[in-house]
């Protein structure tokens, strides 16, 4: 089942179980993406990690322990937009 909690014009999805502590740290990022997709299945035991997708790249896995803030820090976990220089503006030799 998914839950889709808008929140100051972001979108948090989320999927699973994740824990309050995740949930909260989501929802207070200051530069946290438009949407992000957490994800935590374990149901019957203590949870050892939870997925994180900001709807671009790939599904990141994190140990349950990573702040949300840190994970989406790590290398890989926000893909950045490719930027294009203004059309007509020289790019210097070729």
């Amino acid at each position: 089942m998914f839950t889709f909690l808008p929140h100051d014009k972001r979108q948090l999805v989320l999927l699973g179980h994740p824990p309050l502590r995740v949930i909260e740290q989501a929802l207070t990022l200051p530069q946290a993406p438009e949407k992000l997709l957490i994800d935590q299945e374990e149901m019957h035991e203590e949870p050892k990690t939870y997925d994180l997708w900001p709807f671009q790249g790939e599904l990141r896995r994190y140990p349950i322990t990573m702040p949300v803030a840190e994970a989406l820090r790590k290398p890989g976990a926000i893909v950045p937009k490719p930027t294009f220089p203004p059309v007509g503006v020289p790019q210097g030799d070729r």
